[in-house]
């Protein structure tokens, strides 16, 4: 169903992906902080979210939309959440490198110890398993931050992070400085995060994210990319959508249990002009299954029974999601939908 009338509070996000117990935390956590907060993302008026929710609905009906199955979704993402990537996308925050850390994150904090190994032995170990594209994305104004801190001009940058010549450990060590990691989600984590090491107390928004390993994950991307490895993808993004200007978010249920075979509908984010976010909450339960089942191959830490994983892997992924959501959707409207398998189309899911 396309939830009308009403814009996307903190609450109500947490409440589409069924997470009672965090809404309820959140709206105590973050209480008073809305009116800051719409002087960056000024509300929709009712007239405006209800043309949105249409404009939404009729788009997901048309020919905009690419059906694969949920295996080839899970393994050849290349793409993140972000409103404004053009490409048809069944995402996840932060692209591969935000779900690889988040999934890292929690066997380590599992396992009450963190992986011994490198970033470069994580990413061999993601391929072993099935995965044939990893993806992230900078953006424009992070180019334009390097450039200003090398004192260079942005073509100069964009040139040198195809041919860094003897200037790779340089450019490594500026590109994985906070305010020049280009992916929102990632540069949250790398700034926010703590590690499993450090307990739950504290300023902890992103449970176990270790910035050292954020920041070593796109160290190794780029060095990858420079070797020519094909399963590596470093998206600029689209210099002509180069700010967040997403008014809705879009969230895509499939109809049953989600299996290798079920077709997931990957859905481009620009609409008419507007920016959405799109989530894809019933394909991420899939694919926590799944790398509960190879945890340990990519890690090397002791294997955990697939349920707890499972169950911690989603517990991590909600709060990780609505800390990132904080910053970005905050007043957005909801669009819900199911597609159902049999007639090939979206409905509108019909909320209690």
């Amino acid at each position: 169903m396309i939830q009308t009338g009403r814009g996307m509070n903190r609450r109500h996000f947490m409440q589409v992906l069924g997470l009672a117990a965090a809404a309820n935390w959140l709206q105590q956590t973050w209480a008073g902080d809305d009116r800051k907060k719409q002087e960056h993302h000024p509300p929709l008026s009712a007239a405006e979210r209800k043309k949105m929710e249409e404009e939404v609905f009729e788009h997901l009906n048309n020919s905009k939309v690419e059906l694969v199955p949920a295996s080839e979704a899970v393994h050849d993402r290349g793409c993140c959440i972000d409103g404004r990537n053009c490409s048809c996308s069944a995402c996840t925050p932060g692209g591969d490198i935000g779900d690889i850390v988040l999934k890292v994150a929690t066997h380590e904090q599992l396992s009450g110890r963190n992986t011994a190994r490198s970033a470069g032995e994580i990413l061999d170990g993601m391929i072993r398993n099935g995965k044939r594209v990893i993806y992230m994305h900078t953006d424009i104004h992070a180019m334009e931050r390097v450039a200003k801190r090398m004192g260079l001009s942005v073509t100069e940058v964009k040139y040198l992070t195809e041919n860094p010549g003897g200037r790779q450990e340089e450019l490594l060590t500026i590109l994985t400085e906070n305010a020049n990691i280009g992916c929102a989600h990632l540069r949250f984590m790398a700034s926010k995060g703590t590690g499993a090491e450090k307990g739950e107390s504290g300023n902890e928004q992103y449970p176990g994210a270790r910035p050292e390993l954020v920041k070593e994950l796109i160290k190794e991307m780029y060095r990858r990319k420079w070797k020519g490895d094909k399963h590596i993808v470093i998206d600029p993004l689209d210099e002509k959508h180069p700010d967040h200007k997403e008014r809705a978010v879009v969230v895509v249920r499939t109809k049953g249990p989600v299996t290798a075979n079920t077709l997931i509908p990957r859905v481009q984010p620009n609409v008419n002009g507007h920016q959405v976010f799109v989530l894809h909450p019933d394909l991420e339960s899939y694919s926590q299954e799944q790398f509960a089942g190879f945890a340990h191959d990519v890690t090397g830490l002791p294997a955990v029974p697939t349920a707890v994983f499972s169950n911690h892997l989603r517990d991590n992924r909600q709060t990780y999601l609505t800390h990132s959501a904080r910053q970005l959707v905050n007043g957005k409207p909801i669009v819900e939908v199911t597609y159902n398998q049999t007639s090939g189309k979206f409905e509108r899911l019909l909320r209690r």
